[in-house]
């Protein structure tokens, strides 16, 4: 049965990982569906996982940036396309104007200014700024949320994108949150929130860890799943 492990590289960046030992000739690492699997045969374990990962660091990391490439949640950038945020579909809305007033969110609109010789890159570039704003505004307040709720109070919060992972929980405390988990439904977004608070307590994925998960997310392995899926 394959274990979730996580290891702090030198670069301060934290992978988690499946461990799967079985029986097999040799080691190898795969990255399935954002995930990496460090598969070896039995009689390793942790220390040889490690060793393999770190010998493997550049290619684990520019194959991860393949395999999390993250859909921005827009259908297009065109009038009455529309982007998912925080499970809320906004249509965007273009406002012919001769002077530009900065993109903001109405109702369920995303309305941008356009003057007569507008692009769609234009557009793309405006709605996709509006979008992260949007994005980190949403996480923060569910971070805030959930820290009154399990009384887990990170350091700091940051909220960005990350290449390897959906959230990540430093050893001082800080927590950071994949920006573009806000393009999944509410509950995907309380699960990495809730996973990384949980790692302040422990600093690994031990029984204990998902214990204390399940406490305050009793479904995370199902929305774990769709995530991946």
């Amino acid at each position: 049965m394959a274990q979730e492990k996580i290891i702090t590289l030198e670069n301060g960046w934290q992978l988690s990982y499946l461990l799967d030992v079985g029986k097999r000739k040799n080691m190898y690492i795969c990255i399935k569906e954002g995930r990496v699997i460090v598969k070896l045969p039995i009689g390793c374990g942790v220390k040889q996982a490690e060793e393999l990962i770190r010998l493997k660091f550049h290619w684990i990391a520019k194959n991860l940036d393949k395999s999390n490439e993250v859909k921005t949640g827009f259908t297009g950038y065109k009038e009455g396309d529309s982007v998912m945020l925080g499970g809320r579909r906004y249509a965007i809305s273009l406002i012919n104007s001769e002077r530009y007033f900065k993109p903001y969110f109405e109702n369920d609109a995303l309305v941008i200014s356009v003057n007569k010789g507008y692009t769609e890159d234009y557009v793309k570039a405006q709605a996709e700024l509006a979008a992260k704003e949007k994005a980190t505004e949403i996480i923060l307040e569910r971070v805030s949320r959930f820290t009154a709720l399990t009384g887990l109070c990170p350091q700091r919060v940051f909220v960005k994108e990350l290449k390897s992972s959906w959230g990540r929980c430093s050893s001082d405390g800080k927590i950071s949150i994949n920006i573009n988990v806000a393009y999944f439904d509410v509950e995907c977004i309380d699960y990495v929130i809730i996973h990384e608070l949980c790692h302040l307590v422990h600093m690994n994925h031990s029984a204990d860890f998902w214990a204390l998960v399940e406490k305050f997310c009793p479904e995370w392995k199902r929305i774990r799943d769709k995530m991946r899926n």
